[in-house]
């Protein structure tokens, strides 16, 4: 009987939307040379280190309470000091959760995962019996190699080969490889423009600080930067003068405030990033997008200006498409609030040279004196 050939799937990612793996034969050197890459990067950036193991291997030693605790019969155990955690769980892994736990990396660097159709870096072993398992179909999908310098065979793909201690320019390939997968994303503009203005009394969207109305304004000004921009209403603000001839995307999650907007645009256009702005921010400007836009972190989940205090203001930021699943979470474990979202992800702050600019209007008073400031008057 003729063996079938294993077939491979590419499903996208295993862990991480930023992930690059690393396979290779026992012995090959792959834990020292991604030991080295992490080593380089983690100063700059927030790594996963994921170590696929097909055999059965122990986190826990005997006599210690947590050990104690699982073979007592916890399904779960967590040890935790101030600075790390650890949890163990019995059963297969929970790819989904633990997608969400790591999505607080910048991106991920894996160990193992030969046999898989995922794109990866092969390790050759001194004697290149790797080599063999890619001629027979049974590793595929290889981007790059990395060799001993005292390799003498030849390589069966003309792709990126770089010497086991070329460490800058093994570095450099990894960079380039997860960053242009980020810079795939488009970038749409959204102004938050459906709040109710309870305090205001009227809707912020429509009060007019610069000759226009601030819903007008903003989707202009956002339009100049953004690859397609969009209004963020309710169902029943479709036809409000200021906006009916915009371009609009209605909330399709209601009563969460500005996350629902952020999220219904997100399932609206999932492959996109968000740059976001407020309708009750009345001083942003074309300097302060740009300072947005130029200083954006790549990899982090959401980049964002600080106030004064630090603390992010997340109606003024740009949000990965892959803080969706960051989103779902928190709504799912009832926070609503944007800036705790923000304090609790991979976020990267960003301090504008004019802090000014994040002052809100949400009250008349506050529209008065933002006109006493900008000199106008009605």
């Amino acid at each position: 009987m003729t063996k079938q050939k294993k077939k491979h799937v590419d499903r996208g990612y295993l862990y991480h939307p930023f992930e690059v793996i690393f396979s290779g034969l026992s012995g090959s050197g792959k834990t020292t040379l991604v030991e080295k890459l992490i080593a380089n990067f983690s100063s700059d950036y927030k790594v996963a280190y994921i170590k696929h193991d097909a055999h059965k291997f122990e986190m826990d030693h005997p006599g210690k309470d947590s050990y104690r605790g699982r073979a007592a019969g916890a399904h779960s155990s967590l040890i935790s000091d101030p600075c790390h955690y650890v949890f163990t769980q019995n059963g297969l892994m929970n790819i989904f959760s633990l997608r969400s736990d790591l999505s607080d990396c910048h991106f991920a660097l894996v160990e193992g995962h030969k046999t898989i159709a995922s794109p990866k870096i092969v390790v050759v072993d001194e004697q290149g019996e790797i080599l063999k398992m890619i001629q027979d179909g049974s590793v595929v999908n290889v981007h790059a190699f990395v060799v001993s310098s005292k390799a003498k065979f030849q390589l069966p793909l003309d792709v990126p080969t770089f010497q086991r201690d070329d460490l800058e320019g093994i570095a450099q390939y990894v960079m380039n490889v997860v960053t242009e997968k980020a810079n795939k994303a488009p970038l749409y503009g959204l102004v938050l423009a459906g709040g109710k203005s309870s305090r205001m009394g009227k809707d912020k969207g429509a009060l007019s600080y610069h000759g226009e109305t601030q819903g007008q304004f903003l989707y202009k000004l956002l339009a100049k930067y953004c690859d397609k921009t969009f209004v963020s209403c309710r169902n029943d603000q479709m036809s409000s003068p200021h906006l009916r001839e915009l371009p609009q995307i209605h909330d399709r999650v209601i009563e969460m405030g500005p996350a629902g907007g952020i999220l219904s645009a997100m399932l609206t256009y999932p492959e996109a990033r968000w740059l976001v702005m407020a309708c009750d921010l009345p001083l942003v400007d074309e300097a302060h997008i740009q300072h947005l836009i130029e200083n954006a972190h790549p990899l982090a989940l959401v980049s964002g200006h600080v106030d004064e205090e630090g603390l992010p203001e997340p109606l003024s930021a740009i949000y990965r498409p892959e803080f969706k699943q960051k989103l779902f979470s928190f709504i799912g474990l009832g926070v609503q609030c944007p800036r705790k979202m923000l304090l609790n992800s991979l976020f990267h702050p960003l301090t504008n040279p004019n802090v000014e600019k994040l002052l809100n209007a949400n009250t008349p008073e506050d529209y008065a004196s933002v006109l006493a400031k900008m000199g106008v008057t009605l």
